[in-house]
């Protein structure tokens, strides 16, 4: 009988524990994905010493960590385009991994990674590092466009 009730409580506690709490989201809400960044981004890159801004587009859509979320685009000059992989998020500052380039500034940045902090809801900063965590450059960027369809379709 002893055993019954402790094995009973056992399985009430249980039950507490994975029952919502108000205010309190489950685990599987808290998964971190892109959602907060999802869409265009667009900027200009202006490196000191440079006299050409180079125009560059993230497009990102809503990803789970370890998921291809998306492509930063970079103009004249430079044309070229980096594959982004969510890693994940570090307080408010999400971090994307760069995983494959198509031109000689890309394939510089292969194995790097981009830090995208929002500010508000239509600003960020992004930091574009190489694989060996040098900074190439900082750009502060507008979303363009929101959501999903967006970002599949920038236009």
């Amino acid at each position: 009988m002893r055993r019954t009730l402790i094995a009973g409580a056992g399985l009430m506690l249980a039950l507490a524990v994975s029952t919502a709490v108000p205010g309190i989201a489950p685990v599987s809400a808290q998964v971190p994905t892109t959602k907060p960044i999802e869409g265009v981004w667009s900027g200009e890159v202006v490196k000191e010493g440079r006299p050409v801004p180079v125009p560059m587009t993230m497009i990102i859509t809503d990803q789970p960590r370890g998921s291809r979320a998306g492509d930063i685009v970079w103009g004249a000059p430079w044309v070229c385009k980096s594959t982004l992989q969510f890693s994940g998020v570090n307080d408010k500052t999400f971090l994307l991994t760069l995983d494959s380039g198509n031109g000689p500034h890309c394939d510089s940045l292969r194995n790097g990674h981009a830090q995208v902090t929002p500010e508000g809801t239509d600003k960020a900063d992004i930091l574009v590092y190489d694989a060996k965590n040098k900074l190439v450059h900082k750009t502060r960027v507008e979303r363009t466009a929101r959501g999903q369809g967006a970002a599949a379709n920038p236009g």
